[in-house]
């Protein structure tokens, strides 16, 4: 079916940009918690400003 088919049908819809942004982000960042949940405790009391190594 082509996309003006599915858009009638009720099958497709539009979304707007931003969500499409959300929604990608939310599973960027979902994956790396899934990938690396030892580094979540390791990392934890670290700051984001902080530049001395440990």
């Amino acid at each position: 079916m082509s996309l003006a088919h599915e858009l009638k049908a009720g099958s497709a819809r539009i979304i707007s940009d931003s969500a499409l942004l959300d929604r990608a982000m939310e599973s960027v960042i979902s994956d790396l918690q899934i990938a690396s949940p030892s580094q979540e405790a390791e990392n934890s009391s670290d700051s984001w400003g902080d530049t001395n190594p440990v």
